[in-house]
């Protein structure tokens, strides 16, 4: 699990600076891939949810919390803990193409094919500068 890297550069609005543990700048698409990752490693029960909360609205972590804990359910296996040997581990949730727009200068929206063994899912979301971060304000999962 990386460190997810949101930080805005001060001064400028729409342009973030890179992640600390990246060496070239971050654009559009790298922003929305590294939230992209960060939200299925926490809907898979890998990251816990409130790691994700200085970079989600209320609402969209809300709905993280809500999915993560149905994984965990599902699971029997608390987030960020790993299932034991004995039973066999579910189907890693992996990030299929990740395709962005960026309507305005401080808005991204992304959507993304979410593969889960045999199955196929969608997600979409947008990212909005605030604060100087990048901040989730709406997420829908299919």
């Amino acid at each position: 699990m990386l460190p997810l890297g949101f930080e805005l550069r001060p001064g400028l609005a729409a342009r973030p600076t890179p992640a600390r543990h990246r060496r070239d700048s971050a654009g559009p698409e790298r922003w929305c891939a590294t939230f992209a990752r960060g939200a299925v490693e926490v809907l898979a029960g890998e990251r816990p949810a409130a790691q994700m909360v200085a970079w989600t609205s209320r609402p969209v972590h809300a709905l993280l919390e809500r999915r993560a804990a149905l994984a965990v359910a599902g699971r029997g296996t608390p987030a960020g803990r790993v299932p034991s040997q004995r039973r066999a581990a579910p189907e890693r949730l992996r990030l299929g193409r990740l395709h962005v727009r960026r309507p305005a200068d401080t808005v991204l929206e992304a959507n993304v094919v979410l593969h889960d063994g045999a199955r196929a899912r969608a997600m979409a979301f947008r990212l909005v500068a605030e604060g100087g971060k990048w901040i989730c304000t709406a997420l829908e999962l299919g």
